[in-house]
């Protein structure tokens, strides 16, 4: 029997199936193990062109939480560069030139995510909770002392994780 997913989303249904079976033979509330087969179900009923009741919403023009979570590397992979000395418009060059998904966006839009998610204005949860604790993690970082070039370092590795977003 092949055991591989037929897609992305028989690949995260299998892996919610496999959590459930994990957490139920470790001692987790059986509600858990329902909820996540639930949502495995609703996940693969998208192949048939059925959208259960669990993905459906009011009409939204909000951006989906990876593409927050993305600004959101992005914007911490700036405030390295800033932090380097660099100053905010070669750090938007930098990160368009870098992160192959914001390609095309103008550095102005680049430069309104990072003023956003500084001043806290960013009301996607994700992304703002994804920001909070990088831009902390690099706060840490830079207190330690660090050289600038270990801060120019640091803002690849942040770029490199938005384009794996």
């Amino acid at each position: 029997m092949d055991l591989r997913p037929k897609n992305e989303r028989a690949a995260y249904a299998m892996a919610l199936l496999a959590v459930g079976d994990f957490l139920k033979v470790n001692g987790a509330n059986g509600i858990i193990e329902v909820w996540l087969g639930e949502l495995a179900s609703a996940l693969t009923d998208l192949d048939y062109g059925i959208v259960g009741p669990l993905f459906q919403t009011e009409k939204n023009k909000s951006l989906p939480s990876n593409t927050w979570r993305r600004f959101a590397m992005v914007a911490v992979g700036m405030t390295a560069l800033t932090m380097a000395g660099v100053k905010r418009e070669e750090a938007a060059r930098r990160a368009l030139r870098t992160v192959k998904m914001i390609r095309g966006t103008q550095a102005k839009t680049i430069l309104s995510w990072y003023d956003d998610f500084h001043r806290g204005h960013v009301k996607n949860r994700e992304g703002a909770r994804v920001f909070s604790q990088a831009h902390k993690r690099l706060k840490a970082y830079s207190s330690a002392g660090r050289a600038d070039a270990d801060l120019e370092k640091a803002a690849t590795v942040f770029f490199k994780l938005a384009n794996l977003v």
